[in-house]
């Protein structure tokens, strides 16, 4: 894949990890193409709240397509990150800067991957009335599919579902894991089957991070640190990177 360029949409699974402990560091490594890592952690595909809807995936498929960023500029990332009740990571600014250099029309693969914030947020997974209604799950990822691609034809978009995650108590004790917590009545694969869909839906690959990379309730002292159960280290990041790599090909 050597000339190849990439770019991985997402939450904090990919953004929160920095070059070189990051996914897409790993995935370019792994392809030798060149891949950009677009991760906003704590986003959604669907609707936010306050300044966070400003890097939902639906909204930077408009900003992306549009060329108009100016929802992404209004919000003064610098003071958000050091607000502690609502607090932002301050290298938005940094994959802001990088969102708006890029020039999709030299862009050949896009991943999107999203829905673990959107399962603790108890969103919809869809609205039978309006399949692009981007207040649900499945509507925010067909309009984001959608609207890309009206404007990009030429993109291979790949839809990779959420990842495992745990709850630990203070003694590292495991709580809960994503195999069994309900939100609303809403299982972790809901999501992944909603994910799956869509994929279906629009023709475009599906990459399951979930079910086919071996991390569960026995391996997961392998792949994430002390009680972060959201968030891989570095061998998780490599095996993510491993498996989206094979399907990529």
């Amino acid at each position: 894949m050597k000339g190849k360029v990439i770019v991985n949409f997402g939450d904090s699974i990919f953004g929160n990890k920095r070059p070189p402990n990051d996914i897409s560091t790993a995935l370019a490594e792994i392809t030798g193409a060149t891949v950009h890592n677009l991760g906003f952690g704590g986003c959604r595909m669907s609707c936010h709240v306050r300044e966070w809807d400003a890097f939902s995936m639906y909204r930077l498929a408009d900003a992306i397509t549009t060329r108009d960023f100016s929802v992404q500029d209004a919000v003064d990332v610098e003071a958000k990150s050091k607000d502690k009740t609502d607090e932002m990571p301050i290298y938005f600014l940094e994959t802001r800067a990088l969102l708006k250099s890029l020039d999709f029309n030299q862009v050949d693969i896009v991943t999107i991957a999203y829905g673990s914030n959107d399962y603790t947020a108890r969103k919809k997974i869809d609205n039978p009335e309006n399949p692009f209604d981007v207040d649900t799950f499945q509507g925010a990822l067909r309009y984001s599919i959608k609207t890309l691609h009206q404007t990009y034809p030429h993109l291979k978009i790949f839809v990779c579902c959420p990842t495992y995650r745990f709850w630990v108590n203070d003694n590292l004790e495991l709580i809960d894991d994503s195999d069994t917590r309900l939100y609303d009545g809403q299982s972790m694969d809901d999501f992944i089957e909603a994910s799956r869909r869509v994929a279906k839906e629009y023709h475009v690959k599906f990459i399951d991070n979930y079910y086919e990379l071996g991390i569960n309730k026995f391996s997961r002292t392998y792949y994430f640190d002390g009680k972060d159960g959201s968030h891989h280290n570095p061998r998780g990041a490599r095996l993510i990177a491993e498996h989206m790599a094979s399907e990529l090909f």
